[in-house]
């Protein structure tokens, strides 16, 4: 292909995605926060707050799956996280599916048991409402549980009906060194390809 017909496609490929991002929920055992419980695309990783106030986000993984078995997970026995709030910001409430106990000792950790039914490979893990007195811009980031991880290093979930077997989950931008969530600003999606990237291919 002639350089400048790769250049333009390219271009083109960088374009659609900057308007369009990919979708989330591609992979198995993906876990993000988002501002609708029924997330369909990276553009629900960013929480608009031009106010101070309480604002709702939720925790949800998708596709849940039992890599022992090779097979989705139908109903989950727990999970265990531990959420990083930008500075300003605090947790208001968290709500918890019917059932499911927190033994964490605060509102940003979750140490959580209970049945947790999957409905179309989704379930919502946690409603949560955070809050702020001055709106400023920032990351959320997820992490493993401290000190008592069910996977060291990893947030995770279990398989209720696998003998409540742990199985790591992955942030929805594939890196927990990343925020799966901004406030007043855009989080990208691990899978786009930057403008950076582009320009490497010409040089």
């Amino acid at each position: 292909m002639k350089p400048l017909i790769l250049a333009t496609a390219l271009l083109a490929i960088f374009v659609s995605g900057a308007l369009a991002q990919p979708d989330i929920g591609h992979y198995p055992n993906e876990i993000g926060l988002f501002t609708t419980p029924d997330p369909t695309s990276a553009s629900d990783t960013r929480l608009d707050a031009p106010t101070a106030g309480t604002y709702t986000i939720y925790l949800i993984c998708s596709n849940p799956w039992n890599d022992r078995l090779n097979r989705p997970i139908p109903e989950l026995g727990g999970f265990d996280l531990i959420i990083y709030l930008p500075s300003g910001w605090d947790f208001s409430h968290v709500n918890l599916p019917p059932g499911v106990f927190d033994l964490s000792p605060d509102l940003r950790s979750f140490y959580c048991s209970g049945l947790i039914p999957v409905v179309s490979d989704q379930v919502v893990l946690a409603t949560i409402g955070i809050e702020c007195a001055v709106p400023n811009a920032g990351g959320i980031r997820l992490a493993a549980y401290p000190g008592a991880a069910s996977v060291p290093g990893s947030a995770a979930i279990t398989d209720a009906t696998d003998s409540f077997h742990p199985f790591a989950l992955d942030p929805v931008t594939n890196d927990y060194g990343l925020p799966v969530m901004g406030i007043n600003m855009n989080v990208v999606p691990a899978d786009d390809l930057s403008w950076s990237e582009i320009k490497t291919l010409f040089k």
